[in-house]
């Protein structure tokens, strides 16, 4: 009989057998059916810009890595601060996060100004009220270090004296499966300084010959986001660094406009392992317009282009949103400004109507923004319901718990 008269039914017994054996070998599930191999991408971790979370197709994919890379002071951080803030409070007590600070202790009131609820070092507390003295400011209340020590859910620090030590621990950690969300801050730390020089892997014999630190650490991160010990759903968000884009600086003049600025360095090994891949940039500057403020500078316009997209999202896809020192991000305008947009609230007779997309109900209404952006500041849950009828408007589909 040739292979082309085999009936259905004795192919299927054969692959079956042919698995059976392959996983009897392995001594574990290697090999399986696709409706028994599930990804978690639905699950996403959002940033709580609606701006950015719309691109990021609602948010940072569950169970693979992501990376947000850009000059200093793009707000590389401050996205991982804002995605681990977002975290805490859909979570609340059942948060779990952890920070591998590869080049020095974080900021933690920089941390909880960014939403983060971690508590902060007896020592930090004790910085801050000699400096407060110094100042002629009154030292922190009591009610006040009470609040600053308080922390929702668990919040661990990874450390170690050497690169190596440190991807350690944040593998460990990754394949515990106990975390939502793992940041490094900053990835390119830890490689060597030829390949963040580097434009290619033929450019180094080491890197070429997957000898460094990177290529090992992907080898053994990869296994873990492909469900062989049943699904993870952690994310693993790296910062990293770029430089001048050496193309646009050789490209003809009349050329330079339609060339970016930047040009990704992270490890090779991590932009072919990331899911997604963040590119961030100050933008315009944003100045006071009118009263003791006109003319001084308030923030920048941040500007973000998806490098890679993959789980949800595609290259390509640019945005911006304002930034201002004094609230960063406006996370809940933003909902307000997606949602109008994309007809999910819409303004009728001096009131705000909650349209659902799926089916044209109302099932609320408001007095006007500031009520609302109360309200939503005020209710997690109708935050995060609102935040995905404006993602199912926008032909964006998402989970935010699982």
């Amino acid at each position: 009989m040739s292979k082309k008269d085999i009936s259905v039914s004795d192919r299927h017994r054969n692959i079956q057998a042919l698995m059976q054996r392959i996983n009897k070998k392995a001594k574990r599930e290697v090999i399986t059916t696709a409706d028994q191999a599930p990804n978690p991408y639905m699950l996403r971790y959002p940033t709580g810009c609606m701006e950015i979370d719309l691109d990021l197709g609602g948010g940072f994919p569950a169970g693979g890595l992501s990376a947000i890379s850009g000059p200093d002071g793009a707000g590389k951080t401050l996205l991982l601060y804002m995605a681990m803030a977002m975290h805490q409070r859909i979570f609340g007590d059942s948060s779990a996060i952890a920070l591998a600070p590869t080049e020095f202790i974080p900021d933690y009131f920089f941390m909880r100004f960014c939403g983060v609820n971690v508590a902060v070092p007896d020592e930090m507390i004790e910085q801050a009220n000699s400096v407060r003295a110094h100042r002629g400011m009154p030292k922190f209340t009591k009610e006040e270090i009470k609040t600053l020590k308080s922390q929702t859910g668990e919040f661990l620090i990874i450390r170690g004296s050497t690169g190596q030590q440190i991807l350690d621990g944040v593998l460990e950690c990754y394949a515990s499966k106990q975390f939502g969300i793992i940041g490094v801050d900053s990835i390119n730390a830890i490689q060597s300084a030829a390949e963040a020089s580097s434009d290619g892997l033929e450019d180094s014999i080491q890197q070429a010959a997957k000898a460094s630190i990177m290529s090992r650490f992907a080898d053994r991160f990869h296994p873990m986001t492909l469900g062989i010990e049943g699904p993870n759903y952690t994310a693993l968000l790296v910062t990293g660094q770029v430089r001048a884009n050496r193309e646009r600086a050789n490209a003809p003049s009349h050329m330079q406009k339609y060339i970016k600025n930047y040009s990704e360095v992270l490890p090779w090994a991590i932009r072919h392992a990331a899911l997604i891949r963040v590119l961030v940039w100050q933008g315009e500057k944003i100045r006071g317009t009118s009263g003791d403020e006109k003319g001084i500078q308030q923030g920048q316009v941040r500007n973000w282009e998806i490098t890679k997209g993959k789980a949800g999202t595609h290259d390509g896809i640019r945005g911006e949103a304002d930034y201002t020192y004094g609230q960063l991000f406006d996370n809940y305008g933003s909902v307000l400004r997606m949602g109008m947009k994309w007809g999910v609230i819409q303004e009728k007779q001096g009131k705000l109507h909650i349209v659902r997309p799926l089916d044209k109900t109302v099932p609320m209404t408001s007095p006007g923004p500031a009520e609302l952006i109360e309200q939503l500041k005020q209710d997690v849950v109708l935050d995060i319901w609102l935040r995905q009828e404006i993602l199912m408007a926008a032909g964006k589909s998402c989970l935010y718990k699982h």
